[in-house]
This record gives structure tokens, C-alpha cells and sequence, in this order.
């Protein structure tokens, strides 16, 4: 079973829709990307699930670069 996530990814979009990354298993996934250019993280492991997302007045499609970190340990 996955414990521990460190992730680091930097961006730079004028999309306000987009598909950052997703890696997905049988049961367990990681979704990150842009809806109405805020950024959502979904985590999915098991039973597990968290979402996160940037508040609405942070848009993220404003072609700047940007650094996420997604720090998740047990």
C-alpha cells in the first residue's frame, strides 16, 4: 500500500482547463489539474479519498509559472 507522497511540479498554462497528472492504479489514484484555472488534487487509496482545491480567487491559468509541492504521509 502507498504511505508516503512527495511531489513537486511546476507549471506555467493560460488553460484554464488541464490535465496535469494522473497516475492511477487498480484501487488507488492521484489526479492533479486545472478546473476553471484553479488547481484540484484528488487523492484516492482504498477506501480513502481527499480532495483539495485552490481557493477561486487564486486562478492558476494566468501564464506564470507556478510550483505545487503535495507532501501526504500515514
Amino acid at each position: 500500500a502507498l504511505t508516503n507522497i512527495d511531489l513537486q511540479l511546476q507549471f506555467c498554462t493560460s488553460q484554464p482547463e488541464a490535465l496535469l497528472l494522473l497516475a492511477a492504479g487498480p484501487a488507488d489514484h492521484l489526479l492533479l489539474q486545472l478546473y476553471s484555472g484553479c488547481l484540484q488534487v484528488r487523492l484516492v487509496l482504498g477506501q480513502e479519498e481527499l480532495r483539495l482545491q485552490t481557493p477561486a480567487e487564486m486562478l492558476l491559468s494566468d501564464s506564470i509559472p507556478h510550483t505545487m509541492v503535495l507532501t501526504v504521509s500515514e
